[in-house]
C-alpha cells in the first residue's frame, strides 16, 4: 500500500497530534461557524458545476474514503472498507485520514493508497482527492463539516455521507445516510454501503437489528477483526 504521511513520527507522536487536533477549540469553532455556510456554498458550487450525480456506476474502479475522526473511528470504518473490497475486488481504494490516524491507516486491509494531512491542510487534501479522479467517495464524518466540504469539492461524481440530525452537513452528498444514535457505530458505517440506485443491489447489508445492551457485535475486517460491546445508557 502506497502512503503519503504528513505527520509527527511514531505512535506516541500520532496520538499527541490527534488529541491536539480533536481538542482544539479554534478548530471546533471554525468547523461550526464557518463549516455550515461553507457546506451550503460548496454544495451549490457542486450542483452548478454539474459534478453531482445519482448515477453511481455499478462497478466503480476508483473508490475513495475519508476518515478524519479518531483511531477508533477508522477501525470501525474498516468494516465498510472490507465489505466493499469483497464486492469490488479489482477496484482501486484510496483513503484520506487525519494526521493522528496515519499510523493506523497502514493497518487497514484492502487500501491501495493512503494520505494523511492536518485538518487545516484543506487545499492539500483537495489536491490529493481531485488527483485520484474518483468514481465514488465515502465520507465517514458523523458531525464535523470538513468531510462534507471536502466531498463537495472533490470532483467525485457520486458522494455518500451521513445526515446527522442538527449538524447541517449533508446537503451536498449524492446519497445521504441517516446517522442513528440508537444503533452501533459499525451499523452506521455499513449503512453507507447500502446507498445505491434502486436498480442495483446494495454493496453490503445493514439489515441486522440495532444491538441490545450487552450484545457483542463482531466486525469482520480481515486481520482487524474485533468484537465490540454495545452498551446503552
Amino acid at each position: 500500500m502506497d502512503s503519503v504521511q504528513n505527520r509527527a513520527g511514531g505512535h506516541s507522536g500520532a496520538w499527541s497530534v490527534l488529541m491536539g487536533e480533536r481538542g482544539n477549540r479554534l478548530n471546533r469553532f471554525l468547523d461550526r461557524w464557518a463549516g455550515i455556510p461553507l457546506t451550503f456554498c460548496t454544495a451549490g458550487l457542486r450542483a452548478a458545476a454539474g459534478t453531482a450525480s445519482l448515477n453511481m456506476p455499478p462497478e466503480p474502479q476508483r473508490v475513495g474514503f475519508i476518515c478524519l475522526g479518531a483511531i477508533g473511528d477508522l477501525l470501525l470504518f474498516s468494516s465498510l472498507i472490507a465489505a466493499l473490497r469483497r464486492r469490488l475486488p479489482h477496484a482501486r481504494f484510496y483513503l484520506l485520514t487525519s494526521r493522528g490516524n496515519a499510523a493506523t491507516a497502514s493497518l487497514i486491509p484492502g487500501i491501495d493508497e493512503s494520505a494523511s494531512f492536518g485538518v487545516r491542510q484543506i487545499s492539500s487534501m483537495l489536491d490529493w482527492l481531485r488527483g485520484k479522479k474518483l468514481d465514488v467517495l465515502f465520507d465517514s464524518s458523523q458531525w464535523p463539516r470538513l468531510g462534507a466540504v471536502l466531498s463537495n469539492l472533490s470532483g467525485a461524481p457520486c458522494t455518500v455521507g451521513f445526515d446527522t440530525p442538527g449538524q447541517c452537513r449533508a446537503c451536498g452528498y449524492s446519497y445521504r445516510v441517516p446517522h442513528c444514535a440508537d444503533r452501533h457505530e459499525v451499523e452506521n458505517f455499513l449503512a453507507l454501503g447500502t446507498s445505491r440506485p434502486r436498480a442495483h443491489a446494495p454493496w453490503c447489508s445493514c439489515a441486522r437489528p440495532c444491538p441490545r445492551e450487552g450484545e457483542t457485535v463482531t466486525v469482520i475486517a480481515g486481520p482487524l477483526t474485533k468484537s465490540f460491546m454495545a452498551v446503552r445508557a
